[in-house]
């Protein structure tokens, strides 16, 4: 996708970028910074949430907990109680199963979509009503990859890891703290990490549920 970028002004948000990393958000124009976009290597983002799966559709809802270049504090509503309730980044990503291969009692699925980020201002979400994570405004959105390695260590449960990749599509402004912001940049690739509890509700269809936190960290 073009952007009419020229080869020096796309040189320069390069530089800019690995200086975010480093120093702080990076000036984009009066008053706006960037956000979630650091140095390589740099974690972008880190999130707690829920991944569903029902059959071959996985779920993940969840919000954000810290973002590279805003301060951790602006992103909730109040001191001392950082939750979904109070959150004002929430996910939504989805994903259709792609690969499955089982091992002796390891399970391992790879999955693709979309992850999407929207603002919440007052907060307000909640994992006993999962479509609240989809209220707000989107501020980005990014194509997904990710893989889920499930070690069972009793039946219907099991240690889950993910790791996977994110390349962003959409970037729109956010204001957070009374500050504003850019959220990412189109193109930003980010690799994906997180680790958790899964449980298997029903074998069948299957019907699965890992609770996990993780982080997206930028890729080189």
């Amino acid at each position: 996708m073009g952007t009419g970028v020229g080869k020096g002004a796309r040189g320069a948000l390069i530089a800019g970028g690995l200086l975010a990393g480093l120093v702080g958000p990076v000036a984009t124009g009066a008053g706006q910074s960037v956000a979630g976009a650091p140095a390589a290597g740099v974690p972008a983002f880190e999130f707690v949430g829920r991944l569903e799966q029902v059959g071959g559709d996985f779920t993940l809802r969840g919000y954000v907990t810290h973002l590279a270049g805003v301060p951790d504090a602006a992103l909730f509503t109040g001191p001392g109680d950082q939750s979904e309730a109070t959150a004002r980044v929430t996910i939504v990503a989805r994903a259709k199963l792609r690969t499955r291969a089982i091992l002796d009692n390891i399970f391992v699925i790879t999955a693709t979509g979309r992850a999407t980020f929207r603002v919440r201002p007052g907060g307000g979400a909640s994992f006993a009503d999962p479509a609240s994570f989809a209220r707000g405004r989107t501020i980005g959105s990014a194509r997904l990859r990710m893989q889920s390695v499930l070690n069972v260590q009793a039946p219907d449960a099991g240690i889950a890891t993910v790791s996977g990749t994110l390349v962003q599509t959409t970037s729109a402004q956010v204001v957070l703290g009374g500050r504003r912001y850019r959220f990412g940049r189109v193109r930003l690739g980010l690799r994906l990490s997180a680790s958790g509890q899964g449980t298997r509700s029903e074998p069948t269809l299957p019907r699965a549920t890992i609770v996990m936190g993780g982080s997206a960290t930028r890729a080189g």
